[in-house]
């Protein structure tokens, strides 16, 4: 059973590695405590529970003081704990933000996706400072760069970590999926929501999503946080190479 200090701290320390994000600081994990003023632990507490005839049962989960009932207030009461902490960080997250807005002086990324939109001068490569000279990925559909090899995640996941019910392992499987290290400024603000779907800023198709949770790749290892982007969904541009011989040419 759980019942010292230490257990929770265990558990504790247990979810906040499997998270494996700073947003994992978040996480709020508390044991129930029996009654102090009768037990000295919940197993006490429940063992006296099963002795009390019916109508004392009907009388505790009517006060919710043990029992299923009082299991049930404590959830709730911890859910809605959790809520408000959520709530406030959005809110506060959300106030840095627009703090942040008013301090920089630079241009702000959207004028530029703007730009692209309204007379297509402006490349979001530029943007982006997406290096030519190593791969990038466009969308499918309108061929609009949206980031490079540099974007991706650094170290990449390793393959096949994981094994979960829903799939099973598979030496041969491949990853089909390309992660992201941080969002991209055509992503707007994904700090705000805990997933959301990934749209091209220019023809908005639906390129990938974002889970701060986590997602698993098709080689079966959980990814956390996930920006995940389906090879099918992009094309992928090898950089233009250049022989010596044709750089000769041209300087003729």
């Amino acid at each position: 059973g759980i019942e010292e200090p230490e257990d929770v701290n265990m558990i504790q320390s247990f979810i906040l590695t499997l998270a494996g994000d700073n947003r994992a600081n978040n996480v709020l994990v508390e044991c129930v405590a029996p009654n102090s003023t009768e037990y000295t632990s919940m197993k006490q507490e429940t063992q006296a529970y099963k002795a009390l005839s019916q109508e004392e049962k009907n009388q505790v989960t009517e006060l919710r003081t043990m029992g299923p009932a009082k299991m049930a207030k404590f959830a709730s009461s911890l859910a809605k704990r959790v809520a408000e902490n959520a709530i406030n960080d959005a809110a506060a997250a959300a106030a840095q933000s627009t703090n942040d807005a008013k301090d920089t002086i630079v241009t702000d990324s959207t004028e530029s996706l703007d730009n692209v939109d309204q007379n297509g001068e402006e490349s979001l490569e530029e943007a982006l400072f997406i290096d030519p000279n190593k791969t990038c990925y466009a969308c499918k559909t309108c061929r609009t760069i949206l980031f490079g090899t540099d974007h991706e995640q650094d170290p990449p996941h390793v393959p096949r970590m994981h094994s979960f019910s829903k799939q099973q392992s598979n030496q041969a499987a491949t990853c089909s999926s390309l992660f992201l290290q941080n969002g991209l400024d055509w992503m707007g603000d994904i700090s705000t929501s805990v997933e959301g779907r990934l749209s091209c800023p220019k023809c908005h198709t639906k390129i990938g999503h974002w889970k701060w949770a986590g997602a698993q790749c098709s080689c079966g290892t959980w990814v956390t946080p996930a920006i995940q982007v389906p090879f099918s969904k992009v094309d992928t541009i090898q950089p233009l190479v250049i022989s010596n011989e044709q750089r000769g040419k041209d300087c003729d």
